[in-house]
């Protein structure tokens, strides 16, 4: 789910968020409250684009090209035929 816009976020909140910007190191920060990161489905690790759309700053989870499940799979495959793909190697 996307954060398009601040009226749609406050709306799904059901409250006006407000956050400080702080200084740490030599880049600045703002940290998002719980409910925001549900909302739009952020978790530690994810990355997130900025982007500006009508003049509004548009913040939003990357999707990842390739999913957790997948490379999941390709791990069990190349596990499996480990074997194989080194002998393609070292032909």
């Amino acid at each position: 789910m996307y954060i398009k816009e601040r009226v749609k976020v406050e709306k799904a909140l059901n409250k006006k968020i407000e956050r400080k910007v702080r200084k740490v190191g030599s880049s600045l920060t703002v940290t998002l409250p719980k409910d925001v990161l549900e909302f739009a489905d952020i978790n530690e690790g994810d990355t997130i684009e900025f982007s500006t759309k009508n003049g509004d700053l548009v913040i939003k989870k990357r999707e990842e090209i390739v999913s957790a499940e997948f490379m999941k799979l390709v791990e069990e495959i190349y596990n499996e035929q480990e074997p194989v793909f080194k002998a393609l190697v070292e032909r």
